[in-house]
């Protein structure tokens, strides 16, 4: 490229002293094509905004302790009693870009805890009532009828089986570090807390008092009032990996874990029960 001051450029176009040869060009601003490139260590452009929509499949591991005044055998007979089963989460995630690498995340969490809860009763006997009728005969008809009744007891043992599930609804505060990226992938750091709106539990344990079994279902008038309402809050962590299916949409694959930081028993309950949650989610986000 030739650069001519364009003062000078207009005096030898008066004078018709110059001939044009060459493309003249003028780098100025109102003559770029393309947005100046920014200094962003990625090679793929970011967007501000994403919505995510998630399923994660969990791993609970419970912790059960004693309380003051507790009792360690019936602490032995709820381990016993109980053990886990597939549990899960889901819900959705919005996000937004506030750096190249940082990214915040809210939005609403829905958790179940499945456990199952079996019991033998070795001293269950079975009650019945054995009905006797005799007939009086005279001259070979019948002219009259004695009933009596038996109570028989049976001894045995009865299984019982249940399908324990605590469910709770969480506001998850996180913030998500990019690592690694390329155009087709991009691996994230993420971690936050999980706030606790509300916990609803449905099944059966052992009653402390009597080791029988207890329903403890939350809203109905069976059982024993065993569980707080709400958990407070937990910790989350996880590494995400997502891969750039277009521009817009990526497949998310995060394994992740999860603490409660406090109690879900009300303190006149002689156990401590929370959990860990060891869970991969898998996904979509969505970037507008």
């Amino acid at each position: 490229r030739q650069h001519i001051d364009i003062e000078t450029l207009g005096n030898k176009l008066a004078s018709n002293k110059l001939k044009i040869h060459r493309l003249i060009t003028y780098e100025t601003p109102f003559f770029q094509k393309s947005k100046p490139v920014a200094s962003c260590p990625f090679v793929f452009d970011t967007q501000d905004i994403s919505l995510d929509g998630y399923i994660s499949h969990d791993y609970t591991s419970r912790h059960l302790s004693l309380k003051s005044g507790g009792s360690s055998s019936y602490l032995d007979m709820r381990n016993q009693t109980e053990h886990g089963n597939y549990s899960f989460s889901a819900g959705i995630r919005f996000g937004y870009n506030i750096s190249y690498r940082w990214n915040l995340h809210t939005g609403l969490n829905y958790s179940q805890i499945n456990e199952k809860f079996e019991y033998t009763d070795p001293e269950s006997n079975q009650t019945r009532i054995i009905t006797i009728k005799d007939y009086i005969y005279q001259n070979g008809k019948i002219v009259d009828s004695i009933i009596t009744e038996e109570l028989i007891i049976v001894p045995g043992t009865s299984k019982l089986k249940v399908y324990n599930k605590y469910r709770t609804l969480d506001i998850p505060i996180l913030a998500r570090y990019t690592l690694l990226a390329n155009n087709k992938f991009s691996l994230s750091a993420i971690s936050g807390l999980y706030i606790n709106l509300t916990q609803s539990q449905k099944g059966m344990f052992l009653s402390p008092d009597e080791s029988t079994p207890v329903a403890f279902t939350k809203g109905t008038e069976e059982g024993i009032k065993t569980f707080k309402n709400q958990l407070g809050i937990s910790v989350y962590a996880g590494v995400s990996l997502a891969y750039h299916l277009t521009s817009s949409l990526d497949l998310l694959l995060e394994p992740n874990a999860r603490i409660q930081t406090e109690s879900m028993t009300l303190d006149s309950y002689p156990l401590s029960q929370r959990y860990n949650t060891f869970g991969m989610t898998t996904g979509i986000r969505y970037k507008f």
